[in-house]
């Protein structure tokens, strides 16, 4: 996964994600009764700053990420994941950035 940037203050829409099976992107996982979570950390992982659920479009197995104020308040470069759930299985993404920029307010 790519770095994700956002300008600070931004709010009110959503980054789409589309997770794949293995690195070669020939096939897309399969979100069907899963739930998805957004988790942001600093330096500990341990400590999550921000915890966001996911919308799925289970058509396109797309996972949409909510871009709230809270998310956009403290400019910084973050470490994330996306955690999958469902019954009997929890899985996390591979580890991507999400750099909050200075930006007017």
């Amino acid at each position: 996964m790519n770095r994700i940037v956002i300008p600070q203050y931004d709010y009110g829409y959503q980054e789409q994600i589309t997770l794949f099976t293995d690195s070669t992107h020939a096939e897309i996982k399969d979100l069907e009764d899963t739930t998805v979570s957004l988790k942001m950390w600093g330096d500990d992982p341990t400590t999550p700053v921000f915890t966001e659920t996911c919308v799925i479009d289970n058509v396109s197995k797309t996972i949409f990420v909510p871009v709230t104020a809270e998310m956009t308040a403290k400019v910084g470069f973050f470490n994330a994941e996306l955690e999958l759930t469902k019954s009997g299985m929890k899985m996390s993404s591979v580890p991507f950035e999400i750099s909050i920029v200075e930006s007017a307010q």
